[in-house]
């Protein structure tokens, strides 16, 4: 099991907060969390480079930066998540419960794994 918490980062952290995390995990993406842990949505290391390269300071809040259209699960399904990484070029999707928890994260490498495994079939 992945450690989801150390995706994490609240919906009022700061960008070099977020760059901070980013640079000692493996993914390119945070987990944007607010109040009693409701997940948000979902902060790149691209929307981080856009927004810096746009002038904003490294110093302002996530708040405007992280997507609130992000795509998720609500099961581990290799097939729908396959799809949901080839289709957007993202490189984890949450597993939610109905409230919008965050139960467990589905990585590129499962995905991977999958379809090496389906090949060797």
């Amino acid at each position: 099991m992945k450690d989801i918490n150390s995706l994490k980062i609240n919906q009022n952290a700061i960008i070099i907060d977020a760059i901070r995390i980013i640079s000692t995990t493996r993914f390119r993406c945070l987990l944007v969390i607010g109040e009693n842990d409701k997940f948000l949505g979902v902060l790149s290391e691209g929307d981080i480079l856009r927004a810096i390269s746009n002038g904003t300071n490294i110093y302002s809040s996530i708040s405007n930066l992280y997507r609130k259209d992000f795509k998720y699960l609500t099961k581990k399904d290799n097939s729908k998540a396959l799809n949901l990484f080839k289709q957007f070029g993202i490189t984890l999707i949450p597993i939610v419960d109905k409230y919008l928890n965050i139960i467990e994260i589905f990585t590129l490498d499962e995905i991977l794994e999958f379809i090496k495994f389906e090949d060797s079939e």
